[in-house]
């Protein structure tokens, strides 16, 4: 699974270079779909979590008013539960208030709220079990907005339904659909989805990428998020403007008395880009270009031009150019002065004021692979497997055991292992360690922590009862008697159809047992204990899954 959502800040309206996933919302996409196994994966929405096992099965938790916990109910949970009728899952996607699944036959699944037709099912219900998407088929990629849905099915074709206020559904119109419209103008989305993400949705907007890699967006324009140098909003897709490359002018070397080498830095930005730079004796006025340099790639690189037919004992003034698709950038002046005989000598940088400087768009983070955002707080996990985050904290959605808001990045704290994903909620976040537990911190009011409680947390918590990587499942529960009380020392059986007498094991004081480490299958359970009839239960254990269970026995008449 890869994710991701493309920011346009108000103030900078190339930055192409923020880059984030958007608040609340998932994108997903499936390398194979035909694959046994798939990578697990987690998915935040606006007060509710969902999480993907490798079995292809659906768990959620948190806020449950709209039904988009999928269990049947419209009960909140602070502990997971199994998605009710679909088994055979690939990718999932939150929404605000619903939720999407990708089945590996292509279909897509959706249940939760329908106030704007966002399940697109053709109604305007909601509801609390999945229910198939209409109209569409060989789906490789999802993705849910904050009232709309969008779906790349293997053609490059791009599907959107739900509300449709400010055109985020890209079909040239602002009229809501309750089932999936093909976006306008879009044929040519990249479906090689395990190079890259094509499609994301954003909180009134929405994003496609395409094969020749330029990027489209449509919906809400307010706050300059289509990145297209207006705040208009669009109902069909508008060209994405890429950033410029960045540059960084460096001091003059091996200066002679007829020549220098000119230095810099350059960051194509991903785009074929041309790098030189302009000279002269005056200041800002440039009389002469030296030669060119080819740069590409999207990390800095060096940058080192020879220039000939130098004044011995002059002051020469410079600056980096480089230039691309994307525009042309001007690096600051630096000035270096050649001496009087052959001797040559070091540089002066000057400290004129830069008329372009590269910024620091990384503010004291490095080595990042993944960023997600949430209400108001964004996250960025690490190579070395660390989490830092910055933004709104009141709930300790920031997870650095304080509640104080910050704009500098702070270190994630209490996780033992390597975090490989993360997502963002409106004030909560998740995070999946490398043995595939979940972890949890932020607000809890609904229980989306899904760690039995309903209390706030500022440092991260484990999920209850569930591992994402798990393949063999456990069972735990309670022996009770007919009036509630916990009954110490039964004896508990676990046996199969095929196996009987698995194991056996005994209740402890307060009537509980367990059960680890047990293949996905059909289980008979057996609780006794003298001066008790027998109980027994039947359930059906998923791959990985951790089941609760209660079994009443009762006394025998005296």
């Amino acid at each position: 699974m890869k994710n991701i959502f493309f920011y346009f800040p108000r103030k900078k309206l190339n930055a192409f270079s923020h880059i984030a996933i958007l608040l609340l919302l998932s994108v997903t996409l499936i390398v194979n779909n035909t694959s046994a196994s798939i990578i697990p994966q987690i998915s935040a929405g606006g007060f509710h979590t969902a999480a993907l096992k490798i079995g292809k099965t659906v768990w959620t938790w948190g806020n449950n008013t709209y039904g988009q916990l999928g269990d049947g109910t419209n009960t909140d949970r602070n502990t997971p539960v199994q998605v009710d009728s679909i088994s055979n899952v690939i990718a999932i996607a939150g929404g605000y208030w619903h939720t999407v699944a990708l089945e590996s036959d292509g279909t897509v699944w959706t249940w939760g709220n329908n106030t704007y037709g966002q399940l697109g099912d053709g109604t305007n219900t909601d509801r609390n079990t999945p229910v198939q998407v209409d109209g569409i088929s060989n789906v490789i990629a999802i993705a849910g907005g904050h009232w709309h849905t969008i779906a790349l099915e293997s053609d490059g074709t791009v599907w959107t339904w739900g509300n449709n206020t400010y055109g985020q559904l890209g079909d040239g119109t602002n009229t809501d659909r309750n089932t999936p419209v093909q976006v306008n103008g879009l044929s040519d989305i990249n479906v090689n989805v395990d190079i890259v993400i094509p499609i994301a949705g954003g909180h009134w907007h929405t994003v496609a990428l395409k094969s020749d890699g330029t990027a489209w967006a449509w919906g809400n324009n307010f706050y300059g998020q289509l990145g297209n140098g207006s705040y208009i909003d669009s109902n069909t897709p508008v060209q994405v403007k890429l950033n410029p490359p960045e540059v960084t002018t460096g001091a003059a070397t091996n200066v002679t008395t007829t020549s220098a080498t000119l230095n810099g830095t350059v960051n194509a930005k991903g785009l074929s880009t041309t790098a030189w730079f302009e000279y002269g004796t005056v200041k800002v006025l440039y009389s002469s270009v030296s030669s060119t340099q080819s740069v590409a790639g999207s990390k800095d690189t060096s940058v080192q031009i020879i220039i000939s037919g130098l004044s011995s004992d002059t002051t020469y003034y410079y600056r980096i150019v480089a230039e691309n698709s994307a525009g042309t950038t001007y690096g600051s002046e630096y000035s270096f002065k050649t001496p009087a005989s052959s001797t040559a000598i070091k540089a002066i940088a000057q400290t004129n004021r830069a008329t372009v400087t590269k910024s620091n768009a990384t503010i004291g983070i490095g080595n990042i692979l993944a960023v997600a955002c949430g209400g108001g707080h964004t996250m960025c996990m690490r190579s070395d497997g660390a989490v830092q985050t910055f933004g709104s904290n009141y709930d300790g959605q920031l997870g650095d055991g304080t509640n104080d808001d910050t704009s500098a990045p702070v270190y994630v704290s209490n996780f033992s292992g390597v975090i490989t994903t993360i997502a963002g909620g409106n004030w909560h976040t998740a995070a999946m360690e490398s043995d595939g537990t979940v972890w949890v911190w932020g607000s809890n009011y609904n229980g989306q922590l899904g760690d039995g409680t309903y209390d706030r947390k500022n440092t991260p918590v484990q999920v209850q009862n569930i591992n994402l990587i798990q393949t063999t499942g456990n069972i735990y529960g309670y022996i009770k008697d007919t009036t509630g009380n916990y009954i110490e020392d039964a004896t508990i059986s676990l046996a199969s159809k095929k196996a009987k007498g698995l194991e056996t094991t005994v209740s402890d004081s307060n009537g509980y047992f367990k059960f680890e480490n047990f293949v996905a299958n059909n289980y008979i359970i057996f609780a006794k204990k003298q001066g008790y009839k027998p109980g027994k239960l039947i359930i059906k254990l998923e791959a990985g899954e951790t089941k609760e269970v209660e079994i009443e026995i009762k006394p025998k008449k005296q």
